[in-house]
């Protein structure tokens, strides 16, 4: 960036390519004119920030110029630099009275001339910070007259306000209280009157603790502080409050400052919420039966899954078995040569064979053999059919002391796990899964992580239901399910459940 616009002006070439050129190799971004009138218009026309200016030229010569420059405004406050051959005191004088502010003496000693252009393009970047910094200052003030005049409009309309409040809150059905910072009741509606059993008389002789059985004079303070001196604005809390008879009452109460002739007070409006609190406590009961009957019904359809599993396989099985080994008999053991007959009992030892696989597939989707024999097992093992089944790597890093889950906590971490990887094979796009375990004294660790395409692939798509159905697992053992978003860097998902084991030594 240059280091300022300068106008040279000088009816000789030579001379003017001399100046152009000094100047052009400090930095400065130089524009010329050979006459006095090509220097006004180009002037006029887009002023510089310092005009070199020389005396002697034929047409309209330096003074004129000057005189001319000085008495446009748009070119008034340039600086201007005469330039002459001779050193004539007369001329300098005149030059100054025409507003020129300093004089150059051809032939150039580039030193000088240099330090006067810096000097004075500097005081003119001076000059215009000055003005610049005086019209700011002329906004701000203003400005602040302005705030100053809305202010004081405002406290006015805010005091009559105030005068009107007495009578407005005594309409609202929420107790109010107009309280100062030592926790002094100044000012009561009939609401609250009402809602503790005192006159107004008598509420307005009390304190903040009086009708507060769980507030503190220490607690009063660090409320008030809160109100006025943290958050400038209206508070909620629930406490309790307490009438006449002593009996308490739960209350949500918004305390919003407030300032009245000078005075830093506080307007509390409280209301009670004693029916609100018996819904939340229904609400919770319900919601603790629900998660009963959800955890009952999961167990159930655990122990039919069991179940169902076992007939398949110690008798369906069997039975299939039984099947393949008479047809195996008979093919084998008769002597026909029927092409036919032998091609029949292929194809119904072949239907068998897969029949028996079907089997086989069902049983250990309803539930694997293994899980019977712990969580670590049954982890590995659904680890190597994920990988058979979907190509993809899955390793499965178990405790070498790791304590085996209870059956209810082994069937909810299988079933997570078994959920997170169906995801992933339906949506990540990841070239492998990584399943941790981990155990300390409060609970069990499990940490499932893919290098695919991240949480927004699967987890978001519609609110997955398989991700509500991991949570709830959790959530019915006391424990929590949590992805860690991760878009185009693969998906965390971090399950934790509490210290729930047998002994089990990993073989």
């Amino acid at each position: 960036m240059p280091n300022g616009s300068i106008l040279a002006v000088d009816d000789t070439e030579a001379s003017l390519k001399v100046l152009s050129d000094i100047l052009k190799e400090a930095g400065y971004s130089v524009r010329t004119a050979l006459s006095g009138r090509l220097a006004l218009l180009s002037a006029a026309h887009l002023p510089p920030d310092l005009i070199l200016l020389d005396i002697r030229m034929p047409d309209v010569d330096g003074f004129e110029v000057c005189r001319q420059l000085k008495a446009k405004a748009v070119t008034r406050e340039v600086p201007v630099i005469f330039i002459s051959a001779l050193s004539d005191a007369e001329e300098k004088v005149r030059g100054f009275q025409l507003g020129a502010i300093d004089y150059v003496i051809k032939p150039y000693q580039r030193d000088v001339l240099l330090a006067r252009v810096s000097t004075h393009l500097n005081l003119r970047r001076m000059q215009l910070q000055v003005r610049a910094q005086n019209e700011e200052l002329l906004r701000y003030r203003a400005q602040l007259e302005d705030t100053v005049a809305q202010r004081t409009a405002e406290l006015e309309d805010s005091n009559r306000r105030l005068r009107l409040m007495s009578f407005a809150l005594d309409q609202v059905r929420e107790a109010a209280y107009l309280i100062d910072k030592n926790g002094a009741l100044l000012y009561v509606n009939q609401e609250a009157c009402r809602a503790h059993g005192y006159s107004a008389e008598e509420l307005q002789q009390l304190n903040v603790m009086d009708i507060d059985p769980e507030i503190s004079q220490e607690a009063v303070a660090a409320n008030w502080q809160i109100t006025w001196d943290i958050a400038a604005g209206p508070v909620t809390f629930e406490t309790r409050h307490r009438r006449r008879d002593g009996s308490t009452f739960p209350v949500e109460v918004r305390s919003s400052p407030i300032r009245f002739e000078d005075r830093d007070l506080a307007l509390a409006l409280a209301r009670d919420i004693g029916e609100r609190k018996e819904a939340e406590q229904r609400l919770r009961e319900s919601y603790a039966q629900l998660q009963e009957l959800t955890s009952r019904r999961e167990s159930d359809r655990e122990d039919e899954r069991k179940r169902i599993a076992h007939e398949l396989h110690d008798e369906l099985g069997q039975c299939l078995t039984a099947l393949r080994i008479g047809i195996g008999t008979i093919r084998y053991g008769q002597n026909s040569n029927s092409a036919w007959l032998n091609e029949r009992l292929a194809a119904l030892t072949s239907q068998v064979d897969d029949t028996i696989r079907v089997v086989r597939s069902v049983t250990l989707m309803l539930r694997p053999p293994l899980l019977d024999m712990g969580i670590g097992p049954a982890l590995e093992w659904l680890g190597s059919q994920f990988q058979n089944t979907t190509g993809l790597t899955c390793d499965v890093s178990l405790p070498p002391d790791f304590c085996d889950l209870t059956e209810a906590a082994s069937v909810a971490v299988y079933r997570i796990v078994q959920e997170a990887l169906t995801n992933v094979a339906r949506h990540a796009q990841a070239q492998g899964v990584h399943i941790t375990v981990k155990q300390n004294g409060r609970g069990c660790e499990l940490d499932i992580r893919d290098d695919g395409t991240g949480f927004h692939a699967w987890a978001t798509e519609t609110r997955s239901l398989g991700l509500l159905g991991m949570q709830e697992r959790a959530q019915q053992l006391g424990g929590y399910v949590v992805v860690d978003p991760a878009p185009g860097r693969g998906t965390r998902v971090s399950v934790w459940i509490p210290s729930l084991h047998t002994a089990y030594t990993r073989s």
